[in-house]
């Protein structure tokens, strides 16, 4: 059940996205007015069952190891978010996640493959990317 307090965020199944996180905007009787970051408006019941959002979870995180909240909704929410800035590759520890982007990607050029040796050389930390694995 979800208890209606303005401008809380919860996670709400969707159907083409699994999970995304709205905004409580409004309450009409039992049905609760929820919005989500697109602006899309939703009315959910309120006796549905939806989770908090940790506030962490609206911003990605290259390393979901660093994220605040660990479930379903926010691990998926976060490779989304990701994904839909050509952020193809995200971290969990050690290991590398890759989505595939079904379109081509200027991350592979010689320019990028030295960018990504010269941190390495350094020792410097570098963004997510099959250039960057741990070894």
């Amino acid at each position: 059940m979800v208890v209606f307090e303005k401008d809380s965020w919860y996670w709400m199944e969707h159907t083409s996205d699994a999970w995304i996180p709205v905004k409580l905007v409004s309450q009409k009787g039992n049905k609760i007015i929820a919005q989500a970051g697109t602006g899309e408006q939703y009315e959910v019941d309120a006796a549905a069952d939806m989770s908090p959002v940790h506030l962490t979870s609206l911003k990605h995180s290259d390393n979901m190891v660093d994220m605040e909240e660990l479930n379903e909704a926010a691990l998926l929410h976060n490779l989304r978010m990701r994904y839909d800035e050509d952020k193809i590759y995200t971290n969990i520890s050690s290991i590398l996640v890759s989505v595939n982007p079904f379109k081509m990607l200027p991350i592979y050029s010689p320019q990028i493959m030295k960018e990504y040796r010269d941190k390495l050389s350094k020792l410097e930390k570098c963004p997510p990317h099959v250039l960057c694995v741990d070894t």
